[in-house]
């Protein structure tokens, strides 16, 4: 029977966030995520598919952190490890999508 585990091998390395639950519950509030998971619908009436893309990217990546504060944080947070391709070619129509979508995202906040 197959296992990971290898006596003398392997270990069990217990993980524990450092985020308390009342703060991670706090970001969620303000979140790029929640925001496009609360407004998808009407974002992607009548969008490109390239927005259409960046939404259901963005609505079921599990990696995207709840505190990015705008797009520079989240290069460096996110889409330097996780969506590169995002980075690598500024006229890509989903890297501008992405973009514009964190730039009504911010824009909404600051109304």
């Amino acid at each position: 029977e197959w296992s990971w585990y290898q006596a003398g091998e392997t270990e069990l390395v217990l993980f524990r966030r450092t985020t308390s639950h009342e703060q991670v519950l706090q970001d969620w509030e303000n979140s790029f995520s929640r925001w496009v998971g609360e407004n998808r619908s009407r974002l992607a009436s009548r969008a490109s598919e390239d927005r259409r893309q960046v939404l259901e990217d963005v609505a079921s990546c599990r990696h995207l952190p709840f505190n990015v504060r705008d797009f520079e944080d989240c290069r460096e947070r996110y889409l330097e490890e996780y969506a590169h391709p995002l980075l690598e070619d500024s006229t890509d129509g989903t890297a501008v999508e992405f973009r514009r979508l964190m730039q009504k995202w911010q824009d909404s906040r600051n109304a």
